[in-house]
Formats: structure tokens, C-alpha cells, sequence
């Protein structure tokens, strides 16, 4: 084992162990006795031993937990179709920001972790703080991805909006050079921290008005930026926002005008809400062309904020309607905390929500095959 690694909780040390041995509804069904179970004294005495690296303690529940998946391994069956354990479902993802702007990438990482979400989804907005990611050195960026591992929370996407600000299609020809300039740096950015998908903004210019200029600008800047995605393998995902682009039935416009495996749609069921579209037509009419959704409540007029269950969104049949299509791709729960005395508390209430939403419409994970020994 890693020396570097000191496991946060229970959960996350069944997750360094046995993630990469076992399938995944067992993992799965690891990880929800561990979380139910995080508040029992002795798994909190283990907490405390482990992160201080008490060695005879560490060994002990390094033994206990091989011993406990051998068990599993052993029954199985019996396991898998107990209707005490729960029902694996598709790994969930969280939007960096539903976390607060102060936390470390350690403490953002831990509490993805301990809430049960599988990744987590990196912002690079339109503010100089999080441009300035792009620019970290070599050293900087390998700490990340050593913590990410160590953490056992990938970082899997990029919301890149810096182009809200510095816009792909915009009428000056610095501002979109600057913003070229930015998804250059992504893309490298992305396959030096093992980030799979760059969520593109769903719209030719943002503090501009939208005409056939700036449209054919963000088509000219869209093109050099797909063959950057080919070459370096790097999806390129463009999402249905609240501007020009508010619909699937656009984005596809743009998918099919490229037709480019590296360019695909990234879905958004809160905003097809928000833009008063039909969310299931819409995610039909996408079918076969959706590399990533992001999920959020919505209701006309505010779309941000919404705890999920109080907006206008129609979870189980959207996911129902995914699950129809064979939609295998990554799932992120896109939400917004701002300073609200309780943001861990919200997060995990949202993915317990979310994930009874996936149940409800009979959205369970794909099966996994063992790496082997």
C-alpha cells in the first residue's frame, strides 16, 4: 500500500482495498455498510488510528477487511441478491462548486468521498482564480492527481465557462483568441490530471448579442478546437445552456455539423427545464450523442439553487428515458452551496436524493469484471 495514503473513513479504506479486486455491486454495497456504519465507535476509533498512521491498529483492519472480502467474494450470490443490500447505481460525480470556495483539493476531495459521490467534476469559470489552474506547473499538477488517487476521487471532468467571458464566437478578435488560448491550455491540462471530458458552453458569446457573425466565429474557433480534442483524445462535450444554445436539439445541430467522435453532447436536464423545453424529447432526439449529464432542479425563472425535489425537473423519467437509450456516461449533480451554514449536510442529502431518483426509474450500474488478483 501507497505510504502516502491515510484513509479519511472506513468507506474510503474498503475503497483503496478492494476497489480494484472486486466488481463493482459488491464495492458498492462495501462502501454503504461503511456509511452506515461511520459513526459506530469503533469505526471511528479506526479513523483516528488510521490518519495518524498507528501501524498495529492499521494492520489489524487491513487484515479484518481482506478477511471481510474474501466473504464476500465467497457468498456472492447470497450477497448480491440480498434485499438487505442496496442496488448499485451509475458512479455520480459532483460539481466542484457545490463544495465552498475555501476548501483545500484535500478537504474538496474528502468530502466528495465521504457524501458517496464516485468523482468529482473541476470548474474553470470565468474568475482569474480558477483560470490560473491552467497555468499550474508540472509538480502542481501531479500533486493533485497523487492526492486524487490517494483519495480514491478522480477528478473526471472539466466545466471549462471561462468562455462566458471569453467568448468563442465574439466580435473581438482577442477576446477569442484568449479564449482559444484557454482551451488549448485545458486540453493539456485535462491529460496531464487524467480529466476524460471538457464540458464546452453552449453558447457563441454570452455578454454580446448573438448574431450570424458571432455564430460563424464560434463555428470557425469550434472547428480548430475539435481537431485539438482529436489529436489529443480529449472529449469535447457542448452543453445546453440558458442562451443561444438552450436545447439538445441545437447542440446536435453542432455534433452532427462536426461529426466527430471527440465532440458529443453534454445533456442538462435542469437547464432543458428551465428553458421550458421537453426534457424527454429532447434526450431522445440526443440519443447515441450524449458523453456526459449533468443533473440539477430547476423551476421557470431560477436556475440555481434549487434543492433537488423542489424544482420543476422530471427526474424519473428522464433517467428512466436514459436507461431506455443504453446511456452508460458519467452523471454529475451540479449544485450550488454559496455560503450556506451547511453544505456538506446539502450535498449528501442531494445524492441520497438523486440516487433513490435513479432506483426509483430502475437505473442500476453496468457490471464490472474483476481485475484479478
Amino acid at each position: 500500500m501507497n505510504m502516502r495514503f491515510r484513509p479519511h473513513s472506513l468507506r474510503h479504506f474498503v475503497d483503496k482495498l478492494l476497489l480494484r479486486r472486486y466488481d463493482y455491486h459488491i464495492c458498492d454495497q462495501l462502501r454503504h455498510i461503511c456509511t452506515l456504519s461511520q459513526d459506530k465507535p469503533e469505526v471511528k476509533l479506526f479513523t483516528a488510528e488510521a490518519q495518524s498512521g498507528t501501524a498495529p491498529l492499521f494492520q489489524k483492519y487491513l487484515a479484518a477487511l481482506k478477511y471481510i472480502g474474501k466473504i464476500f467474494m465467497k457468498h456472492r450470490k447470497q450477497i448480491q441478491n440480498s434485499p438487505d443490500l442496496p442496488i448499485s447505481t451509475p458512479p455520480i460525480g459532483l460539481y466542484e462548486k457545490a463544495l465552498p470556495s475555501k476548501y483545500s483539493w484535500e478537504q474538496r476531495l474528502i468530502e466528495t468521498n465521504k457524501a458517496g459521490f464516485a468523482f468529482l467534476e473541476m470548474s474553470i469559470d470565468e474568475s482569474e482564480g480558477r483560470i490560473a489552474r491552467l497555468d499550474w506547473s508540472q509538480v502542481q499538477r501531479r500533486e493533485l492527481v497523487y492526492l486524487s488517487q490517494d483519495l480514491d476521487t478522480p477528478i473526471k471532468s472539466l466545466s471549462l465557462s471561462t468562455h462566458r467571458r471569453y467568448s468563442l464566437g465574439s466580435t473581438d478578435q482577442k477576446t477569442r483568441e484568449t479564449g482559444m488560448d484557454y482551451l488549448k491550455k485545458s486540453i493539456g491540462f485535462a491529460l496531464d490530471l487524467g480529466i476524460r471530458t471538457i464540458l464546452l458552453a453552449g453558447c457563441d458569446v454570452y455578454y454580446e448579442e448573438s448574431t450570424p457573425q458571432t455564430q460563424d466565429q464560434f463555428i470557425n474557433s469550434l472547428t480548430r478546437a475539435v481537431a485539438l480534442a482529436e489529436s489529443a483524445q480529449i472529449m469535447l462535450a457542448l452543453e445546453n445552456w440558458d442562451k443561444s444554445i438552450d436545447s439538445l436539439t441545437t447542440v446536435m445541430e453542432y455534433v452532427n455539423l462536426f461529426q466527430s467522435p471527440w465532440f458529443q453532447a453534454y445533456a442538462d436536464i435542469g437547464n432543458l427545464a428551465y428553458a421550458g423545453k421537453d426534457v424527454i424529447k429532447e434526450l431522445e432526439i440526443a440519443q447515441g450523442h450524449i458523453a456526459a449529464l449533468h443533473v440539477k432542479d430547476t423551476l421557470p425563472g431560477q436556475l440555481r439553487f434549487v434543492a433537488p425535489g423542489n424544482g420543476c425537473v422530471p427526474f424519473v423519467q428522464a433517467f428512466r428515458t436514459l436507461k431506455k437509450n443504453k446511456y452508460h456516461g458519467s452523471i454529475v449533480l451540479e449544485l450550488w452551496t454559496g455560503d450556506r451554514p451547511n453544505p456538506v449536510e446539502l450535498i449528501r442529502n442531494s445524492y441520497n436524493w438523486i440516487r433513490d431518483k435513479l432506483l426509483a426509474a430502475e437505473f442500476t450500474g453496468p457490471e464490472r469484471s474483476n481485475t484479478g488478483e
